[in-house]
């Protein structure tokens, strides 16, 4: 395991010493101006969602919903890791990644401003297991319809391979985010496709 950490280690500055020079102004590469230094594909995010489409569920309790089916990409030139849950607790019914649920009509709200309720999304807990997404691919998961209304967006944590160590208690790790916009869902009046 300590070898493998070493390899990643390595492997890092590697991939970011242009960077690196860049910034301690040694060299006059940058990683803003040339992103394909850490980018598969340079003009596209390092992780990104989108969304695929939207079908209809019942769950265990025949509770009748809608679920958004959504992909998060890896476009960098080295794993990433994120929380995942089990079909079990699923509002889907399949995999799923934990997330928090964000107000954006409150961003800037001051506190005294009454703010809405909205849903927390899946926190993740302590006992969550790490999900491996290689460089370059990519993980399907489900978002209850409830959990995305209006002005909201999902926010999901993810850590590189090295952060994600015993080292690291879960509340002390760097904290890294990708977010996906209710705004981005296209009109739900389209016709509801399904899962096969």
């Amino acid at each position: 395991m300590i070898i493998v950490r070493i390899f990643l280690a390595v492997s890092l500055l590697v991939t970011m010493s242009p960077c690196l020079l860049a910034q301690s102004g040694g060299s006059d590469v940058s990683c803003v101006s040339n992103p394909s230094l850490l980018r598969i594909e340079a003009e596209k995010p390092d992780v990104f969602i989108t969304y695929e489409k939207t079908f209809p569920f019942t769950n265990s309790k025949g509770d009748n919903y809608k679920v958004y089916w959504l992909t998060i990409h890896n476009n960098l030139k080295g794993d990433i890791s994120f929380l995942i849950y089990d079909e079990s607790v699923s509002a889907s019914g399949k995999q799923g990644i934990h997330y928090w649920i964000d107000d954006t009509k409150c961003e800037q709200c001051i506190s005294e401003e009454p703010k809405r309720e909205i849903p927390i999304g899946y926190p993740p807990l302590d006992i969550s297991p790490y999900f491996r997404l290689k460089s370059g691919a990519s993980f399907s998961f489900g978002v209850p319809d409830f959990h995305l209304i209006e002005a909201t967006k999902l926010k999901i944590l993810f850590n590189y391979p090295w952060e994600v160590g015993r080292e690291y208690e879960v509340a002390k790790r760097p904290s890294h985010f990708v977010y996906f916009y209710a705004s981005e869902l296209p009109n739900q009046n389209k016709e509801v496709n399904s899962i096969r």
